[in-house]
């Protein structure tokens, strides 16, 4: 069971994220270049499912581990970006990127 919540959190959620923003800047942000909408989909995507636990780290912990720890989620965030969300948002982007 604790493999799937960590399918839906990890993979599910930032690919559902990803998809959304890129849709909705294609539509409402198209003056913006395929590389920008694409970025900020991805990273918004990766960072959103490790905000939490990011704050609940700082705040609970303090001393040296707590900056071992953070430094992990952000790791873990660029990681879930790059290997999701950017997959995700570039071809949302540009499949719904008007032909010019």
């Amino acid at each position: 069971m604790g493999l799937i919540g960590v399918l839906l959190f990890f993979v599910l959620l930032p690919a559902e994220i990803a998809w959304a923003l890129a849709l909705g800047l294609v539509r409402l942000q198209s003056a913006w270049s395929l590389r920008r909408r694409t970025m900020i989909a991805a990273l918004t995507a990766g960072f959103v499912p490790v905000a939490l636990p990011i704050f609940v780290v700082a705040a609970e912990n303090t001393g040296s581990e707590t900056s071992v720890a953070i430094a992990a989620l952000v790791f873990t965030g660029l990681v879930v970006a790059a290997l999701i969300g950017l997959p995700v948002a570039l071809y949302v982007s540009r499949s719904l990127e008007p032909k010019r």
